[in-house]
Formats: C-alpha cells, sequence, structure tokens
C-alpha cells in the first residue's frame, strides 16, 4: 500500500474507535482521498437527526477567515460537537489561511474544523501546518498516485467494499 493509502486507513481507524481532532488539514493534488476522508470525518462527527444545527459548509470563494473561525466557535445545539467544512481553501491567499493559526492552536474542543485545499499543496514554510499539528490536529498530504501503484489500490479499495473487479 503507498503512504497516502496508509494515512488515509489510520485517520479512518481513529474515527471509527471515536477518536476526533479539532482540525483537520486535508491537501495534496489527488482530490479522491480528500473527499472521502472528508465525507467519513462528516458522517462520524455528527450524527444525522443533528446535522441540522450542527453541520456547517463553508465555501472559500464565499467565506473568510473570520466566518471560519466565528462559525468554529459556536457551541453545539443538543449536541457533543459541531462539524465545520471548509471547502476550496486553494482560492484564498496563503495569508488568509495563516489568519487561522491562532485558531489552530487553540482550537474550540467542541468543534471539528474540516478544510480541503485541493489539487496542491499548502507551502510547508509557512505556518499553516505546523501550527495545526501543535494545536492536536491532522495534516492529511494526498499526493497524486502512481500510475504503477493504481492497479493495487483499486484494487484494495474494491476488496474493502466487498466487490470484485474484472
Amino acid at each position: 500500500m503507498s503512504a497516502v493509502t496508509n494515512a488515509y486507513r489510520k485517520v479512518v481507524d481513529e474515527l471509527r474507535a471515536g477518536t476526533f481532532r479539532p482540525v483537520y488539514l486535508l491537501h495534496g493534488e489527488e482530490g479522491f482521498f480528500m473527499d472521502r476522508l472528508a465525507t467519513e470525518i462528516e458522517g462520524a462527527a455528527v450524527a444525522e437527526h443533528e446535522r441540522d444545527f450542527n453541520h456547517t459548509v463553508l465555501y472559500a470563494r464565499d467565506a473568510g477567515p473570520d466566518q471560519v473561525k466565528d462559525a468554529c466557535l459556536r457551541y453545539p445545539m443538543m449536541a457533543e460537537r459541531q462539524v465545520v467544512v471548509l471547502r476550496e481553501a486553494q482560492v484564498w491567499r496563503i495569508d488568509d489561511l495563516e489568519k487561522l493559526v491562532p485558531y489552530f492552536l487553540k482550537p474550540t474542543p467542541t468543534t471539528v474544523l474540516i478544510i480541503c485545499y485541493k489539487h496542491k499543496k499548502v507551502d510547508g514554510r509557512r505556518k499553516v501546518l505546523k501550527s495545526v499539528q501543535d494545536g492536536k490536529g491532522t495534516v492529511f498530504l494526498s499526493d497524486k498516485v502512481k500510475e504503477e501503484e493504481l492497479p493495487a489500490l483499486l484494487t484494495g479499495l474494491a476488496k474493502r467494499q466487498d466487490r470484485k473487479l474484472g
């Protein structure tokens, strides 16, 4: 298995064990694993009947860092936690993402923030990645799957879903 699938399995195993991180920064060139992981986190962190009040989806084109932080600082309604998802974060300048660094370092314990930064990597020289990790969050890097790894990856995914390929 590749490093991406190992990291993916590790996060999914944590979720299924009931362990949630305050921040998940999902970034990289391969969007497939990020989408799957975001869906897994959303489904595990908040029950279906609690989603009306405790599940917020923001798009970076329409929301700024202050709106994201405000959504994260709210308390959940009649639930243990809330989920805030920021999609398409790659459209922000890195300076806008860095405005969330104080929140990353001291996140709200009742909020799970998922940041989807697709089709490119967050600049590792900036404070963003380190501050997510320092605040007990998870940074998931989804590199492009190499062509020679693709058959084994697809077979493994099919096997986990009790399906058989051709």
